[in-house]
């Protein structure tokens, strides 16, 4: 039920872009479209004076999701301006999910390239409606949730 109005609040992609000023801390949203992205005053290297992010919001993906895994959040699209840098600080981004239980989420990410696939990332955290996750890098960003046999598969293999 909750995917169904997850689904309706998400109807088509939507592009948007941000200027993050070194020195300057702030948020950037896309309410509309369940992303918050927060940045720390000094995420940028000294020598770089801003950059621009540019998040292209999707309903689904034609990336492949790990196997026995279900997609319960927008496909979020960052790139970064000049993208030759990394950050400092991590970037702390909220996403909005439409699962009911959090204990079987995780986040993913799909880096550019020929062959791009969702790979598990450590860390973050879920509430209700909201999973929260701080990284230096990024290029697809989603959440997923995963069935028992996929967990059980990440917990024998050390993930």
């Amino acid at each position: 039920q909750n995917t169904s109005l997850f689904m309706f609040l998400l109807v088509s992609d939507e592009c948007k872009s941000f200027t993050i000023l070194n020195g300057k801390a702030d948020v950037f949203q896309m309410k509309e479209y369940g992303l918050t992205i927060s940045v720390k005053s000094d995420c940028l290297p000294q020598n770089i004076k801003q950059c621009k992010l540019t998040i292209t919001a999707h309903l689904t993906t034609d990336i492949p999701l790990p196997a026995e895994s279900l997609l319960v959040s927008g496909v979020y699209h960052i790139e970064k301006m000049p993208p030759i840098y990394q950050f400092n600080q991590p970037v702390e981004i909220f996403m909005e999910h439409c699962a009911k239980k959090t204990d079987k989420l995780c986040f993913v990410i799909a880096k550019e390239g020929h062959q791009k696939e969702f790979n598990y990332i450590g860390g973050g955290t879920f509430e209700s409606q909201v999973g929260k996750i701080f990284v230096s890098s990024f290029s697809y960003l989603a959440i997923i949730y995963e069935s028992s046999v996929s967990l059980l598969a990440r917990v024998t293999i050390g993930y």
